[in-house]
């Protein structure tokens, strides 16, 4: 039996995925410019604003160096047993971000 190979551009749940992973990126790219500008139009000075990017950028790093340290120690064929009940009910049909139990 031949699977046939749908190209990305004809892929729905492909298609899905980027959109949504571009979305967000979008929001999170335009959130990076928007938050320190609306800190020194609320405050003034602009030591205020670069105070609350190196805050942000310093609690990124302290949250997600040992998160990502941590998820690459356990086999992530495990995780469909930590996903939570309502994943775990949804149809096979929608795009689910966990991965699928095997």
């Amino acid at each position: 039996m031949t699977d046939v190979v749908i190209p990305l551009c004809r892929n729905l749940r492909f298609q899905t995925f980027w959109t949504g992973s571009a979305s967000a990126a979008l929001g999170q790219a335009v959130g990076d410019v928007a938050y320190p500008l609306a800190i020194v139009t609320m405050t003034g000075p602009p030591g205020k604003a670069a105070l609350f990017s190196a805050v942000q950028f310093a609690g990124m790093l302290v949250a997600g160096l040992p998160v990502g340290s941590l998820a690459d120690r356990y086999d992530t064929s495990a995780w469909p047993s930590w996903r939570p009940p309502s994943a775990r009910r949804w149809p096979a049909s929608s795009p689910s971000p966990w991965p699928a139990a095997g």
